[in-house]
């Protein structure tokens, strides 16, 4: 029985790191890492018309989100490792299941910790700006 319960998580694992690593997903997030968004607002600063306290203001957003997310990343890394190795030497079922709890609550952490971040710098934005960087980001009129 306690294999079979090793079997079916193996495969739950792998359906999971499979959609975690699809071109849609990132390793640290339940969804897409968009910190594409963050590094054009910085990038575009000048064709967006960022004015220097504008500027502050971002970088203090980033400043307190930024070191949360990359905690939470090693965390994740140390419960893949955690995973991995309960798979490959053997492990109770009951272990792997807290330790994909546990990853999953990570990656929906981070999540909301990096939209909170996103939605922060949007409201910093005046609408025109916020216009101006979906369409150098998405061609969105």
């Amino acid at each position: 029985m306690e294999r079979r319960k090793i079997q079916l998580i193996t495969l739950f694992l792998t359906v999971l790191v499979s959609f975690s690593f699809s071109k849609d997903c990132s390793r640290y997030f339940l969804t897409k890492n968009y910190s594409f968004f963050i590094d054009a607002v910085r990038e575009y600063k000048t064709q967006l018309g960022i004015s220097i306290e504008q500027l502050d203001k971002i970088n203090s957003v980033i400043e307190k989100y930024q070191p949360q997310i990359e905690e939470r990343k090693d965390e994740i890394i140390d419960v893949e490792d955690k995973i991995n190795e309960l798979l490959i030497n053997g492990g109770s079922s009951e272990k792997l299941k807290q330790l994909i709890i546990q990853l999953a609550r990570l990656k929906t952490e981070n999540t909301v910790l990096q939209i909170r971040e996103i939605r922060e710098i949007q409201n910093i934005l005046t609408d025109e700006q916020y216009r101006t960087l979906l369409k150098i980001l998405f061609n969105i009129d």
